[in-house]
C-alpha cells in the first residue's frame, strides 16, 4: 500500500511502539491507529475492525528532519516521527481528562467515589465538554429593567417582597355576592361544569388593573350595592356594568386602578337596567375555598361560599400605599377595553349548528324576531321569550355536550341560551352557538333585557375574538410597563 493510503494493512511486526495521551496505542497492537477522543454520545465511524489512518501512512510534518518518515517504507527500528498536533492534548486539563491518564473524571463517578466501568465511562461526556457548557437563559441574570413582558416580578420599593394581611369588612352586599374566578379547567370530562363569572371579559380585566393574573378570585355583585371598609390600604379596580362608585364619598372612575386608604369605604351602585353584574378585584389573594382549583360556586355541588353582610374577607397584598399623596383617583390611566352596554337591544352574533337543518325556517325566524329575557333565568342558561319554531319529527337527539353560548330549543315556546353551568343538550336540538366575544355580553344580561340574533360565520367570529382579545394583551402589557415604573408593587405571573 503506497504513501497516505488508508485501509487495513498495518505496519511491520516488529515496529517500534508508539503511545501518546490522546489515542494513540501501540502500532502493533490489535487497536493501532490515531483515534480521536469522542465527545458524548453518537455513532462511532467505521466499523470495530477498521484500524483507521496509521502512523506510518500519515505526510511528513513540515519541519521535520530530511529522514523523519518521508515515505511509508520507513526502516524498522527509526525513530518514530511525532503525533500530529490535532492528536495532542490542547492543555493539562484536556490531558488529565484523557482517556489513558489513570484518573477518572468527575462525571465518571457515581454516588459514593465508585467509579463507573470502563466500558460506561468511555460513553459518558468528557469533562472539557461538561465545564464549557453555556449557561441555560433562563440562568443567566439579565438587566433589571429590560426585557420586562406581561408576568415579570418587579422589585418593591424599599427592599424585597414582604405580605401583609389586609381585612375588608363587608357593610353593605347585592342580591347574590360572591367569589368568582375565570373558572375550573379540564373538569367537563369528568362531568363538572366549568362555572366561573358570567361575564369573564369584565372579571379579566378588574384582576389585570390591579396586577393579578387574569384568573385570580375576585368578588362578583350581582345586582343591589355593595359596600366595603379595607383596614390598610389596597389597591383595587370595579369592572362590568355600569356602576356609580364612590371612595369615601368621592366619585370615582370604573374600569380603572383604585388607591383606597384604610378606613375609607367602597361604595359600589350597579345600574341593573344596563347590566346585572360588577366585578371588584383588589391586589393580592382573597381567602376564599376552592374546589378542583377554583373558587367558582356550583349550586348542584353544594359549592360555593357567599359574601354576607357584616363579614371579613382577609387579602393577602404586598400593596404598602404611599408614604405621601402624590397620586389622584385614578392612580393612571391605560387602554382599557370597555364594552358597551346599550339601553337598547344587544345584538348577539350567532354562528348555525348542525341542529338548524331539523327545523324548516328557524334561521329566518331567529335574525327576524326580538327576544327578551325572563325572571326564570339563572346561571344555567337565558330563557328567552319569543317566536321559535319546533322541529318537524318527534324524534328526539342523543344527549351529548354542547358548549356555551348554545341556543336550545325546548318543548316549551322558548329560546334558551346555555350558560357556564350547562351540562348535556337533553335531547333537544341545538340550533346556533354564540360567538366568544357575545359570551361577556350575556353574562350581564338579566330579566326584561331584549336580545337580538345576527347570524355570522366561524371565520369572523374567530377574528372578532381575537381583535378582544388582542386589546386584553395591550392592556396587560401597559399595565406592567406602569407597575414597574412605579416599583411599589410586583404583577404576578400570567395564568389561564
Amino acid at each position: 500500500m503506497g504513501p497516505g493510503t488508508v485501509g487495513r494493512s498495518g505496519p511491520p511486526a516488529d515496529g517500534p511502539a508508539v503511545r501518546h495521551s490522546r489515542g494513540l496505542r501501540r502500532r502493533n497492537g490489535p487497536r493501532s491507529g490515531v483515534r480521536r477522543r469522542r465527545h458524548g454520545p453518537g455513532p462511532r465511524r467505521g466499523r470495530r475492525g477498521d484500524r483507521g489512518v496509521q502512523l506510518h501512512d500519515l505526510p511528513p510534518r513540515r519541519g521535520d528532519g530530511p529522514d523523519d518518515g518521508r515515505a511509508q517504507g520507513a526502516q524498522a527500528g527509526a525513530p518514530a516521527r511525532r503525533a500530529p498536533d490535532r492528536c495532542r492534548p490542547r492543555s493539562d486539563h484536556d490531558r488529565r481528562y484523557s482517556r489513558d491518564h489513570p484518573a477518572v473524571p468527575r462525571s465518571d463517578r457515581l454516588a459514593g467515589g465508585r467509579a463507573h466501568p470502563a466500558h460506561h465511562r468511555r460513553h459518558l461526556p468528557t469533562g472539557p465538554r461538561l465545564v464549557r457548557h453555556r449557561r441555560h437563559r433562563a440562568l443567566r441574570p439579565r438587566h433589571p429593567g429590560r426585557g420586562r413582558g406581561p408576568g415579570a416580578r418587579f422589585p418593591a420599593a424599599g427592599g424585597g417582597v414582604r405580605m401583609k394581611t389586609v381585612a375588608l369588612e363587608i357593610t353593605s352586599t347585592g342580591w347574590i355576592t360572591t367569589f368568582q374566578d375565570l373558572g375550573r379547567r379540564d373538569t367537563e370530562r369528568r362531568g363538572v361544569p366549568t362555572g366561573g363569572a358570567a361575564d369573564q371579559h369584565s372579571a379579566a380585566v378588574a384582576n389585570l388593573l390591579v396586577g393579578n393574573p387574569r384568573g385570580a378570585t375576585l368578588i362578583e355583585n350581582l345586582g343591589g350595592e355593595l359596600a366595603l371598609v379595607p383596614d390598610a390600604d389596597v389597591l383595587l379596580a370595579v369592572t362590568g356594568a355600569p356602576a356609580r362608585v364612590t371612595v369615601g364619598g368621592g366619585a370615582v372612575e370604573s374600569w380603572s386602578p383604585l388607591v383606597v386608604p384604610a378606613g375609607h369605604e367602597v361604595r359600589i351602585q350597579g345600574d341593573v337596567s344596563r347590566g346585572t353584574r360588577t366585578y371588584l378585584a383588589v391586589n393580592g389573594a382573597l381567602t376564599a375555598e376552592t374546589l378542583l382549583g377554583s373558587a367558582a360556586p356550583d349550586a348542584r355541588m353544594g359549592f360555593g361560599q357567599a359574601v354576607v353582610r357584616g363579614s371579613c374577607v382577609l387579602l393577602d397584598t404586598e400593596f404598602r400605599g404611599f408614604s405621601r399623596r402624590l397620586f389622584e383617583a385614578p392612580l393612571f390611566r391605560l387602554p382599557v377595553p370597555v364594552p358597551r352596554f346599550d339601553a337598547g337591544p344587544w345584538d348577539i352574533d350567532v354562528v348555525p349548528s348542525h341542529g338548524i337543518h331539523t327545523i324548516t325556517g328557524i334561521r329566518e325566524v331567529i335574525e327576524e324576531a326580538t327576544y327578551v329575557v325572563t325572571n326564570r333565568s339563572n346561571h344555567v342558561g337565558l330563557r328567552l321569550d319569543g317566536p321559535v319554531l319546533h322541529p318537524d319529527s318527534d324524534t328526539e337527539i342523543v344527549s351529548h355536550g354542547v358548549p356555551v353560548g348554545a341556543l336550545q330549543i325546548p318543548h316549551a315556546d322558548e329560546l334558551i341560551v346555555l350558560g357556564r353551568y350547562r351540562s348535556l343538550t337533553a335531547g333537544y336540538p341545538i340550533v346556533g352557538v354564540a360567538s366568544r366575544a357575545s359570551l361577556s355580553l350575556l353574562g350581564q344580561a338579566g330579566p326584561g333585557r331584549e336580545l337580538r340574533f345576527r347570524w355570522s360565520d366561524r371565520e369572523s367570529s374567530l377574528r372578532r375574538f381575537a381583535r378582544r382579545e388582542a386589546e386584553v394583551r395591550a392592556l396587560e402589557h401597559a399595565a406592567t410597563e406602569a407597575f414597574g415604573a412605579l416599583g411599589f408593587m410586583a404583577p404576578l405571573p400570567h395564568t389561564r
